[in-house]
């Protein structure tokens, strides 16, 4: 016969590990809901006033309130830019808050790669024709469908294409392409032969609020995220004064959302 002997101390100090570790997780879940609430309420504060301007600016430039000379109509332009711009800024700044709170969630559906390529492509078109820049698609029309968020990697794409664009030369050369991945996913890709980034600035690039070139130091951070909020990863190979070539994979399907307790419980 087998003598099982349990001593009191043992099952006091089991009791006593999970009670802290539904402790944790409680205090991970209302976390997660104060954040929540965070992202809402500063996203109203920052987006009801930004509208606010943007909608007279736009009164003003179509004479709303008169006609308006050149000069007028030049500054009213430059408004409209730093709104613009201040708009991207706040949603890239709430859509992270969103990530690390994990409360970010993917309105999932069939892609079609190749259409949110040329679309990607379309949308910088005019600011690379201002800056004297060549674009090109290298990609089949029949590179694959993949599940996931639609709009979030079309903003993935445009990220990409926008960060190439600023650190490209007039006379540059930006590449877009894609392709089909082991396994039904696919690899998408921008190449540039712009200024290239230093290799000890390299590991920074895809921190959040830590350009290593200027500007915000989100639209990578928000690629990497949304990249991997759907299950895949993101590579960089970049050289001084050679170019710059960031590529993501993307599996078939993105996976669902998992809360923190459900993360808990894998690693616990």
């Amino acid at each position: 016969m087998r003598i099982i002997n349990i001593s009191w101390e043992d099952v006091t100090s089991a009791r006593k590990a999970q009670a802290a570790l539904i402790e944790r997780a409680e205090a991970l879940e209302e976390a997660d809901r104060m954040k929540s609430e965070f992202v809402g309420h500063v996203s109203y504060q920052l987006r009801t006033p930004l509208t606010t301007i943007s909608g007279y600016s736009e009164f003003l430039q179509n004479s709303g309130a008169g006609e308006i000379t050149d000069k007028q109509s030049e500054y009213i332009f430059a408004i409209q830019s730093a709104s613009e711009d201040l708009s991207k800024t706040i949603n890239d700044i709430l859509d992270i808050a969103a990530i690390e709170a994990n409360v970010l969630d993917l309105e999932l559906s069939d892609i079609e790669i190749h259409k949110i390529l040329e679309h990607s492509l379309d949308y910088v078109a005019t600011k690379a024709e201002d800056t004297k820049i060549s674009l090109s698609l290298k990609s089949h029309s029949k590179v694959g469908k993949i599940r996931g968020d639609e709009v979030k990697l079309k903003q993935v794409v445009y990220n990409l294409l926008t960060n190439a664009l600023r650190f490209t030369k007039p006379g540059g050369v930006i590449e877009l392409g894609g392709k089909k991945a082991d396994g039904g996913g696919v690899i998408i890709w921008v190449k540039d032969n712009g200024v290239g980034i230093p290799t000890d600035l390299q590991p920074q690039v895809f921190s959040s609020f830590k350009s290593s070139r200027g500007g915000s130091g989100l639209g990578l951070a928000l690629v990497q995220r949304f990249v991997e909020r759907h299950g895949g990863w993101v590579e960089l190979e970049s050289e001084e004064e050679v170019g710059t070539c960031v590529s993501i994979y993307l599996p078939r399907e993105a996976p669902e959302a998992q809360s923190h307790a459900e993360l808990f419980n894998k690693t616990a």
